[in-house]
């Protein structure tokens, strides 16, 4: 037997299953190869492949690779970050000068505000949960480090959170509010 052609077993079972296949709420499927058909067209398993379907089939492939989703844009970069490089470059500055409770308080700062940063970053796939999001180093100190250098960057920062807290969602302005006045409290005991 020649392959592509019916014999009378498989158009008994064309038959059969043609009645099941196409009757009311089945709509019209492709058919076993039987007759005129067992010559023509494309063979995939035991049912022909029109032309008519191989070029709708080829057809909607790109379109339907071109109806994806761009990927999302980056997000902007968080406010908070600028805070915590300067409470960080506080921190150096304060325990270049032997200011200690002003380096902790700082720190302490940096590390709330770091955290919220890492909370409201999204995670990246593949990277570990336990590798820190951040991976900034510590400023060096000035050269030459002054107690009113310090005060003038505690009395910047107390600004700049305070400005922030204005327009911060609820749970950050919380945050924001208390660095602000952390660096209120610092400045009048350096004073």
């Amino acid at each position: 037997m020649q392959k592509g052609t019916a014999t009378p077993a498989d158009a008994a079972l064309a038959g059969r299953w043609s009645s099941r296949l196409s009757g009311p709420g089945h709509p019209a499927r492709a058919q076993p190869i039987t007759g005129a058909l067992a010559g023509s067209g494309t063979v995939i398993g035991r049912t022909a492949l029109s032309r008519r379907a191989l070029l709708v089939a080829a057809t909607t492939a790109p379109l339907a690779a071109a109806c994806t989703t761009p990927p999302p844009e980056p997000l902007p970069p968080d406010p908070l970050a600028e805070l915590v490089r300067t409470a960080r470059a506080d921190t150096a500055l304060a325990t270049a000068l032997g200011a200690t409770e002003t380096a902790a308080a700082r720190t302490q700062h940096a590390d709330k505000l770091q955290a919220e940063v890492d909370r409201a970053t999204p995670k990246v796939p593949g990277t570990s949960a336990t590798q820190p999001q951040s991976t900034s180093t510590p400023p060096a100190p000035p050269a030459n480090p002054t107690r009113e250098a310090l005060v003038t960057n505690l009395q910047t920062a107390q600004k700049q959170a305070a400005d922030l807290a204005v327009t911060a969602p609820t749970h950050r302005a919380g945050l924001l509010a208390s660095v602000s006045a952390g660096c209120a409290a610092l400045v009048e005991a350096l004073a």
